[in-house]
This record gives C-alpha cells, sequence and structure tokens, in this order.
C-alpha cells in the first residue's frame, strides 16, 4: 500500500485490481440496457426519458448520469466503496471519510465506429471543470479500457518544468505527444485506473474495434464542501 501510495502523490495516476465480479456484473447488465434504451430514444429524437437527454443531446459525449436508472447510484457506490483506493484515498488527503460526487460522476459509452465520438477526443485534465484541486477519478470498465476497446492516453505527472509547461500551455497534440511520456493502458475487466485532477489525458480510439461502456466516480475529501458537486459519503 506504501508503494501504491507513493506513486499516487509522485504520478498522480495508479492501475488497481480486485473489483468485486458479481456487484460489477449487475450493474454492467442495468447500463448497457439503459445506454441501448438511450440509443433507440436518440435515432427519434425522443426526449420523453428526461435522464437519458444528455446522452441523446450530446451523443459524442456518451455520458449517462449516475442516477439515470433505478439503483444505478447505489449500486456504484457500494462497488466503489470496497476498492484499494478509498483507503489510498484517505492517507493521500490525510482525511477519515471520503465523499463522492454525483453529479460529476458519469457511466461511459464510446463506439469506435461511431465518428462523433471519434472527434471528441480533447486533451484535457478534470481540474480545469471545477474549482476544488483535490480529487480523484476512478475509471471502471464494464468491458475493458486499450487494445480491442477504446482507451486513454494518460500523461503522468513530472517534476520537469519544462515539460510541466509544454503540457499545459501546448494544445498542439501531435507536438507535445514527442516531448512527453505517455501510457495508453490496457484495463481488463475486474481491474480499474484512477488519477487526480491535475493528469492530461484523452480519449483513445486507435485500432479498436469494440464498444467500451465504464463508470467514471469522483471522489474527494471530506473537508470539501462545495454544493456544486452534490457531495455524498461514500
Amino acid at each position: 500500500m506504501q508503494n501504491k501510495l507513493i506513486n499516487l502523490k509522485k504520478f498522480g495516476y495508479l492501475k488497481l485490481e480486485n473489483i468485486d465480479l458479481d456487484i460489477l456484473g449487475v450493474i454492467e447488465k442495468k447500463i448497457t440496457n439503459a445506454f441501448y434504451e438511450a440509443i433507440k430514444l436518440s435515432i427519434n429524437k425522443d426526449l420523453s426519458r428526461e435522464k437519458f437527454n444528455h446522452f441523446i443531446k450530446k451523443k459524442e459525449r456518451g455520458s449517462l448520469d449516475l442516477d439515470c436508472i433505478k439503483e444505478s447510484e447505489e449500486l456504484s457506490k457500494e462497488l466503489i466503496s470496497k476498492l484499494e483506493i478509498i483507503d489510498l484515498a484517505k492517507e493521500y488527503w490525510n482525511c477519515n471519510k471520503i465523499k463522492y460526487s454525483s453529479s460529476l460522476s458519469k457511466f461511459r459509452y464510446v463506439d469506435p465506429n461511431d465518428i462523433s465520438q471519434i472527434k471528441y477526443s480533447p486533451l484535457h485534465k478534470d481540474g480545469d471543470f471545477f474549482e476544488n484541486k483535490e480529487s480523484i477519478n476512478i475509471c471502471v470498465p464494464f468491458t475493458g479500457y486499450g487494445g480491442e476497446y477504446p482507451g486513454l492516453q494518460i500523461f503522468p505527472l513530472t517534476d520537469n518544468k519544462l515539460k510541466k509547461k509544454l503540457i499545459q500551455k501546448s494544445s498542439r497534440f501531435k507536438f507535445i505527444n514527442l516531448f512527453l511520456n505517455s501510457e495508453r493502458p490496457i484495463v481488463e475487466r475486474g481491474s480499474y485506473i484512477c488519477f487526480n485532477q491535475d493528469i492530461f489525458h484523452r480519449r483513445t480510439i486507435d485500432s479498436s474495434n469494440k464498444i467500451r461502456i465504464n463508470l467514471e466516480f469522483r471522489i474527494f475529501p471530506n473537508h470539501i464542501n462545495n454544493p456544486d458537486l452534490n457531495l455524498k459519503d461514500i
């Protein structure tokens, strides 16, 4: 655990294992069906299911809210609460309890054959979208990340001042790719990746040919009190 904590502090990113596959399977089935229903509604531009409207209106993002269907939030909370990253995060932030954001946690659907989703791959860090500077995004695949599935390209933190400046200032992705080290993790079902708000990353399609479905669950230390984040105890 100590080595993992050191790596989280140094690189801002970890790949971990030991997910409860029984709970994962239950969520996977429910969310896969929810996405298929949302896709059918989007074909007819049917906005009658309010919880699915974000996916229908912005299909390139491929997201459904954490509470999009009955029990989806509670099951996700149960799944995440058993993960090693929760204890690591308590040490990382020196806190006793962990909160999660119900508004910033999402389910994702990425189809490598969907042109809009292929083009939607901006290089970014999560900290640019909210003021708080203490968070971890836990990405749990129901299918997989990378390889046959769309994945993520991640730029671990670095102490090199020049490299820091390059990634913060440059929007020319091919340019920074020449100078900065990055990782494209292969994440099998049963494993997960997590990274803090300062990690630059982007969606990758590469040679993938299968649809990726996953959970993105954002956690925070319990001393954060931002009403915009809709924080709840885990």
